[in-house]
């Protein structure tokens, strides 16, 4: 059963692992990049989210199919 507190809990437990890193393209082995993450996070909970991790320009469509709904974010805030 899909668990998002599950998920949430993982995406912790990943964030502070300092053996794993952020790299762009990284599949956590140990690098990770942040649609994989989300990806890791989601799939190890029980989601429907494919067998092989997604990416940025595939992520949308794969989540909402999976259920979820995609709120658009806009502001003035860059991070640095």
């Amino acid at each position: 059963m899909a668990s998002i507190a599950g998920a949430l809990r993982s995406a912790q437990i990943f964030c502070w692992d300092e053996s794993i890193g952020y790299q762009m393209g990284g599949n956590m082995n140990p690098n990770t990049d942040c649609s994989g993450f989300i990806w890791q996070a989601l799939h190890d909970n029980g989601f429907n989210v494919g067998s092989s991790r997604f990416d940025t320009t595939t992520m949308g469509s794969i989540l909402r199919a999976a259920g979820f709904t995609e709120y658009r974010y806009t502001s003035s805030f860059q991070p640095q």
